[in-house]
């Protein structure tokens, strides 16, 4: 496998490391082929989906971790009874108080409420910008069930 290394050097003026590379590599025979292209492709997916999941998942799960210990937020003293008190506090905040885990809980049930809300939406708006609008179309079709023999 050919692989040519750009160093800065070599993209400003040809000396004799770049050409020296790309001697080496014309030797090698110059070719890429298939498979190494799907290793280069695989190893750089895997990278990107690792980078992915500790930018977005991993911080959740850090974030949640260092701050289970400390409220989020009280809750007035007497507003609800306490078993829904230690509810909201679960797993390690102080009783009374919210917790990091059941705010993040309730955030992502809200934007995913918001999110299928917006979607059906869109699609109500799409349906009815189609000719014939309002759903209006042919009339369904209503059968009686007399006269059909079913089979059990």
């Amino acid at each position: 496998m050919c692989v040519l290394v750009p160093v800065i050097a070599d993209l400003t003026s040809p000396g004799p490391c770049g050409q020296r590379l790309w001697e080496g590599c014309q030797a090698d025979g110059g070719h890429v082929t298939a498979s190494d292209t799907q290793s280069v492709r695989s190893k750089f997916d895997t990278a990107i989906t690792a980078l992915r999941w500790i930018l977005t998942t991993g911080v959740r799960i850090y974030l949640q971790f260092y701050y289970s210990k400390q409220p989020l937020f009280w809750i007035p003293e007497g507003w609800l009874p306490g078993y829904v008190e230690w509810t909201l506090s679960f797993p390690r905040a102080p009783r009374g108080s919210v917790s990091i885990q059941v705010w993040q809980l309730a955030c992502s049930s809200v934007i995913a409420m918001v999110s299928e809300a917006v979607v059906a939406g869109l699609k109500l708006k799409e349906r009815d910008a189609l000719p014939g609008g309002k759903g209006k179309g042919a009339p369904m079709e209503m059968r009686s069930g007399v006269g059909e023999k079913k089979e059990l």
